[in-house]
């Protein structure tokens, strides 16, 4: 009790991660996870259920931090004593977690929007 906190909703969560080393995602299903980008974003190691849409991709299938089945609370606690023990993934993150960024989702829409107009005008054509 005097190390976990549950604090609700928060404004600026920077702060938190960054007195944090391990932040952990225990989610059933998720739609895009951004704790885990901003936890990693900040350095802290991650542990996250592997719920469907955005875990595996964010934490490039463990690459970034551990995945671990949903349920599994013996994995889920190995898994956060493990992290504890090991320094941040820093080498690469940058570059990783830049696909994450507004302008880059934005950019890769655009090229799926215009790549699935270019699809559809070739059947239409036929």
């Amino acid at each position: 009790a005097d190390r976990v906190h549950f604090k609700g909703f928060v404004n600026n969560v920077k702060e938190y991660f960054a007195k944090s080393r391990c932040v952990v995602l225990a989610s059933e299903f998720e739609g895009l996870p951004t704790v885990l980008i901003e936890a990693m974003a900040e350095g802290c190691q991650v542990v996250s259920t592997n719920c469907p849409t955005g875990p595996a991709e964010i934490l490039e299938n463990g690459k970034y931090g551990y995945l671990i089945g949903i349920g599994d609370i013996e994995g889920l606690s190995h898994a956060m004593k493990s992290a504890l023990q090991v320094p941040s993934h820093r080498e690469g993150l940058a570059l990783h977690l830049s696909q994450f960024t507004t302008d880059n989702s934005a950019v890769a829409y655009e090229k799926l929007c215009q790549e699935t107009i270019s699809i559809r005008q070739k059947l239409i054509s036929k």
